[in-house]
């Protein structure tokens, strides 16, 4: 776990340099869209094209991801027997339950470079505009 955790915490710190701060890309200061009422906002989804569209901004999202989501297949154990709700009778469905839940997380995160580099055909269309 305490790899994992460190990892997240990478992945964290890169996540907020990269698309909160936005260090390496002062451009995207400028990629603003109105919304109907007037009001300037970011534009996320060009941020996020233009950050997967690297390929090693990819495969580091999607490792890290992947660590995240082990990460957190565990913390949910944790949790549950924190609550105390791991028992003989629930440990097995409440294992399946956060395995399920971080495989669910997993894909669909993996799934947004994936189709952004082109590599999930079918859900390329809802990442172009």
């Amino acid at each position: 776990m305490a790899r994992t955790g460190l990892v997240v915490l990478a992945f964290l710190l890169f996540h907020l340099a990269q698309f909160t701060v936005r260090l390496g890309h002062p451009e995207w200061s400028e990629h603003t869209f109105r919304l109907a009422d007037g009001t300037l906002v970011r534009d996320v989804h060009l941020m996020m094209r233009e950050a997967f569209a690297s390929l090693p901004v990819s495969f580091f999202y999607i490792i890290a991801v992947g660590l995240l989501s082990y990460h957190l297949s565990h913390g949910l154990g944790s949790m549950f027997q924190s609550l105390g709700l791991k028992n003989e009778r629930w440990t097995r469905g409440l294992e399946r339950f956060a395995t399920g839940y971080c495989w669910i997380y997993f894909l669909a995160s993996a799934a947004i470079p994936l189709a952004v580099l082109g590599w999930l055909p079918g859900l390329s269309g809802f990442i172009q505009r």
